[in-house]
């Protein structure tokens, strides 16, 4: 089995502070805007999974031993044993609820009140670890698990569970995405599966149906509408109102064909992260592909992670480090004075500061 992202590595994080000039006309980005936070500096452990800047401009950072929010300075949320397993998964509601996706269940936390609870197996959520997490239109939660997925109604407090023998191509679910008219769509080991809420209907989608791979990493959904799936064998196009698939691999021109990260950028182009072949654009326009890898200056050929700041400058997270592309050249960011960092994860916020 391809090992999976989630299994943290070390992370430096890095603030930019202030903004810097248009990327696109910048010679080089210069390495004293960057300041790494580590444990010294209040951060509760050095290996970051996941990030996230909630509606209020706070930063959350979900590590291998508990969750800190950075708003100015950093505080830990302690004395909530679940998050001390390992954070795999962070989430904020429409009430402003954070969701805490753990080794250890799921924990949902207020953060004007400062008030959690915890959920388990024991309260109904099919596994104790948590992968992905997302809601639906109707405010439901759905936790993605390593044995199944589970579904929770704030409203009345019902947990529901669902595995392959409701439907499920697998019971392991790596990532879920909530397509335009509501329906659910969960990759797993073995496949997608759709979930058309108002019909209560499960349809299973594999490579008899024109998947690329079976272990499916990470879900996307264009502004069209379309689905694009990473999977272990090439990255998968499907549009929902036709049915018609579109697979793509190394002979189409992807980097390689496991794929890890995708976006869509503003100019509707697609950038596919893979995990030994660089990244890849796709220009859905002239279906021409593009593959940068470390001979054109990205850092590392792993790509974790992809975020567009708001002048169009597309950010890498690899295991050699951040990488900037401007659409004209590429930028290694010297991250707190060094290049050679293994970086699990990448966020670009609201004021365009890059961690």
């Amino acid at each position: 089995m391809v090992p999976r992202w989630r299994l943290s590595l070390w992370l430096l994080i890095a603030w930019l502070i202030g903004g810097i000039a248009s990327p696109a006309v910048q010679a080089q980005i210069d390495a004293s805007q960057w300041h790494p936070f580590t444990s010294a500096d209040g951060l509760v452990d050095n290996g970051v999974n996941v990030l996230l800047q909630d509606r209020h401009g706070v930063m959350w950072f979900g590590t291998n031993a508990g969750v800190s929010r950075f708003d100015g300075a950093f505080v830990t949320l302690s004395g909530i044993p679940p998050l001390e397993s390992g954070v795999l998964a962070i989430y904020e509601a429409s009430d402003g609820a954070l969701w805490f996706g753990t080794n250890a269940g799921v924990v949902r936390y207020l953060p004007l009140v400062q008030e959690w609870e915890a959920f388990s197996a024991d309260d109904g959520l099919a596994s104790d670890r948590v992968l992905a997490i997302a809601a639906d239109p109707d405010g439901r939660l759905w936790f993605g698990t390593d044995r199944g997925v589970s579904r929770y109604d704030p409203e009345t407090g019902e947990w529901i569970t669902f595995t392959a023998a409701d439907g499920l191509t697998d019971d392991v679910v790596n990532a879920i995405a909530i397509g335009p008219d509501a329906t659910l769509w969960f990759g797993t080991d073995n496949g997608v599966t759709r979930y058309d809420p108002a019909r209560q209907r499960w349809s299973r989608l594999t490579v008899a149906d024109g998947l690329a791979g079976a272990q499916v990493f990470v879900i996307r959904v264009g502004r069209e509408g379309d689905l694009w799936f990473g999977t272990d064998r090439g990255v998968s196009r499907y549009e929902p109102l036709t049915g018609r698939w579109q697979t793509f691999t190394v002979a189409h021109g992807l980097g390689a064909n496991i794929v890890w990260s995708i976006l869509q950028d503003s100019q509707g182009h697609w950038w596919f992260g893979t995990n030994s072949g660089g990244v890849s654009h796709f220009d859905p326009r002239t279906g021409r592909w593009e593959t940068f890898t470390t001979d054109n200056g990205l850092t590392a050929n792993f790509v974790r992670d992809i975020w567009e700041d708001r002048d169009g400058g597309i950010w890498f997270a690899t295991l050699g480090g951040v990488s900037l592309y401007t659409g004209r050249a590429w930028r290694i960011v010297p991250v707190g004075g060094m290049v050679d960092v293994e970086i699990n994860a990448l966020l670009v916020d609201r004021e365009q500061r890059v961690w």
